[in-house]
């Protein structure tokens, strides 16, 4: 994944920090200082407002309404060179703040920042203004190269969480009051409903996470499995298997897709319903019924242990998926994690090994498009970024990106989309400053296939980018 922040600084250079300092007439101590929370401020920003398809829309009609192209990066040395064409910046950068926050809000915004950095207020609206154009500039400029949409677009903000969560000042975003960032950089509630951020990277911890909340959850349904029975009845007996197949269910569901914010809000809704069933069981029983409570007990007691076995199982098989990820050293000191046996662990094994074979290709596995365009997913962004690290460390490699298809469809079309998929590919990996002259890109449509193009599995075989390595 493209991280949005190091292109920033990266555009930024090592010049910006002292000219901007001089400018402002602060020290470049503090003025770096401010800048380490302004950019993660402006970004996290930009992200809030690019959550929907819609706002990732409205923010590819600013970039475009504006020029925000990627071109104000070419030279930003000029930009500090005379007094008018620093008040062109900022102005710019005052159309982007307010594009970004709403005007109401900027002043509340500098307060914040200011608090948390300890820059002085009118220093710190104007480095906003100085870096938010510069901003818009690097995004801008992916969307550019890469043809990205909306979707695209959406997909590569939403994947910038994790690189804020690194760089932005523990609370920045509660502060700030940004829509779906509050909380990031921040602590986390220890409730059930929350548990879905609080699961961690490693499948094996994640799998423990969801062990201590299905006893939390099992906790609750003990008090008010108590709550029933004190007003009575047997009929709570009926729905007690459901809730245990609705909660078994659910870690099922975790194993299979790892998906953390449904099994977050789904969690939430069978604790919500359970309760909800319960009261309408209260209303409808007659007399107490003191076995009601040992049954729930004893259900409490095994969907525990059913929760420890599920958290077990899950850990062994994390363990499996973990040992499947290999740490790749790279010429240079670099390593990169990837999987055993995919794209990057062939080609680095490839490159790392005695002798020449020139043209040697390699099938991308994790590079994927929207269907029917040749614009680039977010999941695609990893295997891409090891890709650039590996050229980085084998300074004389060079490569032809070449796409294929199926045959389904005209023929001219698909030469088309394969040769446009090809130079997406091989416009990332210039966005992230590889040497043109190390890369050629062509599409070959359906000319070359690799299996049968009558099932669906070998249609779908065909439809590849690969990879030949030109030299080592």
């Amino acid at each position: 994944m493209m991280n949005i922040l190091d292109l920033l600084k990266t555009s930024m250079g090592d010049q910006m920090i002292p000219m901007v300092s001089k400018f402002l007439g602060e020290s470049e101590e503090a003025t770096g200082n401010a800048a380490s929370s302004i950019l993660p401020a402006l970004l996290g920003g930009l992200m809030s407002k690019g959550e929907s398809d819609s706002g990732a829309q409205g923010i590819l009609d600013f970039l475009s309404g504006n020029n925000h192209d990627g071109g104000i990066l070419d030279n930003i040395g000029d930009l500090f060179s005379s007094g008018d064409k620093t008040d062109m910046l900022m102005n710019q950068g005052s159309g982007v703040l307010d594009f970004l926050f709403g005007k109401s809000k900027i002043e509340s915004i500098i307060d914040v920042l200011s608090s948390v950095t300890g820059f002085g207020k009118g220093s710190t609206g104007s480095l906003l203004k100085m870096v938010s154009p510069l901003l818009m500039g690097v995004v801008g400029r992916s969307v550019k190269n890469k043809a990205l949409d909306a979707v695209g677009l959406r997909d590569l903000l939403g994947g910038q969480r994790s690189f804020l969560e690194k760089a932005a000042p523990k609370g920045l975003f509660d502060k700030l009051g940004l829509p779906g960032l509050a909380g990031l950089a921040g602590s986390v509630a220890g409730t059930a409903k929350d548990v879905g951020h609080k699961l961690v990277d490693t499948t094996a911890d994640a799998a423990k996470t969801v062990g201590d909340a299905t006893v939390k959850t099992t906790q609750r349904t003990e008090e008010a499995f108590e709550d029933t029975a004190k007003a009575g009845g047997n009929a709570l007996l009926r729905f007690l298997p459901w809730v245990i197949l609705l909660l078994a269910a659910l870690l099922l569901w975790w194993f299979i897709t790892g998906n953390k914010d449904k099994i977050e809000d789904a969690t939430g809704d069978v604790m919500d319903k359970t309760e909800e069933m319960m009261d309408n069981t209260v209303e409808a029983v007659g007399d107490a019924a003191d076995a009601t409570v040992d049954a729930a007990g004893n259900t409490v007691d095994a969907l525990v242990d059913a929760a420890d076995d599920a958290a077990d199982v899950v850990g062994e098989a994390a363990g499996e998926v973990k040992d499947a990820i290999l740490s790749l050293n790279l010429p240079g000191g670099a390593e990169i994690k990837a999987a055993e046996g995919g794209f990057t662990d062939k080609i680095v094994k490839f490159l790392s090994s005695p002798g020449k074979d020139p043209k040697k290709a390699f099938i991308f596995d994790k590079v994927y498009f929207n269907t029917g365009s040749s614009n680039l997913s977010g999941a695609s962004m990893a295997q891409l970024d090891n890709l650039v690290k590996v050229m980085e460390s084998y300074g004389k490699m060079k490569i032809d990106v070449v796409g294929h298809t199926d045959n389904t469809g005209d023929a001219a079309k698909n030469k088309k989309l394969s040769a446009d998929r090809a130079a997406a590919v091989k416009n990332y990996l210039l966005t992230m400053k590889v040497n043109a002259s190390r890369i050629t890109s062509k599409g070959l449509g359906s000319d070359m296939p690799v299996a049968s193009n009558d099932t669906e599995e070998g249609r779908a075989a065909n439809r590849r980018i690969e990879v030949y390595v030109l030299e080592k």
